[in-house]
């Protein structure tokens, strides 16, 4: 749904979203996916609470010093999409968090990321970022409690 033919229900929520949420959070809210577990929150609940998520791990990424490599997907899988669609030419890369460490390992990665604009870049890295933050969690806790 774009803005011009948003409801005025989602135009509200939108609005409200832009006062409570950072500059940073209501990019996230505007532009990345959300889940929620409709048991104990409401889908507008999860898309604030995600984007939430989303600027927190980018902030964390950027304390830890987490890098993003992105290159060229040598070999892609296009077969979600149509023949003609195939035919077209598209920039597919992938992008991973290099380990610190041990470079040559990655904290997180995902390939296959199709013709992605700036924004949907900074989605990503902010998902990987989530991803690597939370292993790093679960490797905390495991040190803990040994």
């Amino acid at each position: 749904m774009t803005l011009s033919k948003a409801t005025k229900a989602g135009r509200s929520k939108e609005a409200k979203a832009r006062k409570q949420l950072t500059i940073d959070q209501f990019f996230f809210y505007q532009h990345a996916g959300y889940s929620h577990n409709p048991k104990t929150e409401t889908a507008e609940q999860g898309r604030l609470r995600c984007a939430v998520e989303l600027a927190e791990a980018e902030t964390i990424a950027e304390r830890l010093g987490y890098s993003f490599e992105w290159e060229w997907d040598s070999d892609p899988d296009l077969s979600w999409m149509s023949d003609e669609e195939r035919e077209q030419d598209h920039e597919v890369l992938c992008c991973r968090i290099p380990d610190p460490d041990t470079p040559r390992y990655s904290l997180a990665s995902l390939s296959g990321i199709t013709d992605p604009d700036r924004s949907y870049r900074r989605v990503i890295e902010a998902e990987l970022a989530s991803e690597a933050i939370t292993a790093l969690d679960r490797e905390i806790e495991t040190l803990d409690a040994h």
